[in-house]
């Protein structure tokens, strides 16, 4: 990772194993990046560690957020989910790394998208919490500029392990 004062510190991955000293671990910068940042660290559901990379480019037009899974036995990256200019809050991948959710809010608004390998989508339908009815994936699809003032907030998804129950924080009164 690249270290720039006028950006603030990196954030660095550490590992430790029992009774033993804590580690650095290297991660390699995303190819074509100006500046390789990671977040969103998490155990997967295969044993990997998931990190969110967010890409800054030469033209800040051209910066994106991606999912990847790092082995750090190998010290192997696989991509798994480009998500383009929206980052992503939580992830929660199901088994098989194929399909989940991800949550993105900023700051005012806070919504969730099903995830799958060719990145965020939208929900199937309105979600209904303590009868308010609305567009919970409304952070990541909307236009810019739009107001989410009619909007609860939704976030933190979690799949439990059978990778088909979703528990999340909502709160249908605090709108926008």
């Amino acid at each position: 990772m690249l270290d720039d004062p006028k950006f603030g510190p990196d954030n660095e991955v550490w590992r430790t194993k029992t009774g033993g000293r804590a580690e650095r671990v290297t991660l390699p910068d995303q190819s074509g990046c100006r500046r390789t940042t990671v977040r969103n660290l998490q155990a997967l559901p295969d044993g990997r560690l998931g990190l969110g990379r967010w890409c800054s480019m030469e033209d800040p037009k051209q910066d994106y957020f991606d999912l990847v899974a790092y082995d750090p036995a190998t010290a192997r990256m696989e991509p798994l989910a480009v998500l383009g200019g929206t980052p992503a809050s939580d992830v929660a991948w199901a088994p098989g790394l194929r399909e989940g959710y991800v949550s993105h809010g900023t700051g005012i608004c806070a919504g969730i998208a099903r995830l799958s390998r060719d990145g965020a989508g939208r929900m199937a339908e309105p979600v209904t919490f303590d009868g308010h009815t609305w567009v919970v994936d409304f952070t990541w699809f909307r236009q810019a500029g739009a107001v989410c003032t009619a909007d609860g907030r939704v976030e933190r998804p979690v799949l439990r392990k059978d990778g088909k129950s979703l528990l999340l924080f909502a709160s249908p009164t605090s709108q926008g």
